[in-house]
C-alpha cells in the first residue's frame, strides 16, 4: 500500500497543531508529518520548536521566508511531504485515526486514483454532505452545478482532503496562468484550487464514512477575518469559470 502523509500548513497556531502531530504518531497512521508555518511569530515558532516531536524524523517543522497566503503555503506543505498521498489539514481542524483507516478501506475495494482527491462527506460538527449531488464531480458543468447551492460551495472550500501530492502541486503551480493572484482569493483557496484540479481533467470524489473536526466556533478563523473578500473573490470565480474550462485544455502539466 502507497505510504500516507499528513500535511498541516499554519499559521499562529500552536496546541491544536501538537495534538494533532501527538495523535498521528502514536497511532502510526501515517508515515510522515509536516508542519508548514507561514510566518506566525517568533513566540509561535519557538513554541512549537519545544512541543513538537522534531527528534523524530517523521515529523518537520519548516518556515516560510514570507507569508505566502493560503493556497501557496497548502501547496508547499502538500510538495514537502515524501509520501506519494497527503492527507491536508488545517491547523484549527481535527483528523483522527478513524479518518485514516477509512481511506486505507478505500485503497482496499480500489487503489487511489491520482486524477482524484478524495473529500469528506462530514465536518463535524456543522456541515453534512451527505446528500450532496454529484458525490463525484468531474467536470466543469457539475462543479457549476455544487457553486449554485450553500451546501455545494461549503464542500468545495471546506478542504481537508487526501491528495496525490506530484498531481495537486503541478496544478497549484498552474494558478498563476489563470489571470488572478492566488493571495487574493484569501479564505477562498480551497475552491479556488477546485476549479482549476477539475478544469485540468481530475476529479473530487466524497467518501461515504469520510468524517473530520471542522472548527468554524474560532471567531479568530481565517474565514471569519476574510469572509467578505473571500465571497468576492468566489463571486468572481463564478464569473470566470468558462476560463477555467479553456484554461485547463491548454494546460499540458495537468495530463
Amino acid at each position: 500500500m502507497n505510504s500516507l502523509g499528513l500535511a498541516i500548513p499554519n499559521y499562529e497556531r500552536v496546541d491544536n497543531v501538537v495534538r494533532l502531530v501527538e495523535l498521528h504518531l502514536e497511532k502510526g497512521v501515517v508515515d510522515d508529518i509536516v508542519i508548514c508555518d507561514d510566518g506566525s511569530s517568533s513566540r509561535t515558532i519557538e513554541s512549537l520548536k519545544s512541543r513538537l516531536p522534531l527528534s523524530d524524523d517523521r515529523v518537520r517543522l519548516i518556515e516560510n521566508r514570507e507569508n505566502l497566503g493560503a493556497f501557496r503555503n497548502k501547496a508547499r506543505t502538500v510538495a514537502q511531504c515524501r509520501s506519494p498521498w497527503v492527507v491536508l489539514c488545517d491547523s484549527d481542524n481535527w483528523i483522527d485515526e478513524a479518518y485514516i483507516d477509512r481511506l486505507r478501506r478505500v485503497h482496499d475495494e480500489a487503489s487511489w486514483s491520482t486524477d482524484t482527491i478524495y473529500c469528506p462527506i462530514h465536518a463535524r460538527p456543522a456541515f453534512d454532505f451527505t446528500e450532496m449531488r454529484p458525490s463525484i464531480v468531474e467536470d466543469i458543468d457539475g462543479l457549476r452545478s455544487l457553486l449554485e447551492h450553500t451546501t455545494g460551495s461549503v464542500f468545495l472550500n471546506t478542504g481537508n482532503y487526501m491528495v496525490p501530492r506530484d498531481a495537486y502541486v503541478r496544478v497549484a503551480r498552474a494558478a498563476p496562468l489563470f489571470g488572478l493572484d492566488p493571495r487574493r482569493c484569501f479564505a477562498a483557496d480551497v475552491i479556488f484550487f477546485n476549479i482549476l484540479w477539475v478544469a485540468c481533467g481530475n476529479r473530487l470524489q466524497c467518501i461515504e464514512g469520510l468524517t473530520y473536526g471542522h472548527n468554524n466556533e474560532n471567531q479568530d478563523s481565517f474565514w471569519r477575518r476574510s469572509r467578505r473578500r473571500s465571497k468576492r473573490f468566489i463571486r468572481d470565480l463564478r464569473n470566470r469559470i468558462d476560463d477555467a474550462a479553456r484554461l485547463g485544455e491548454s494546460i499540458p502539466t495537468c495530463d
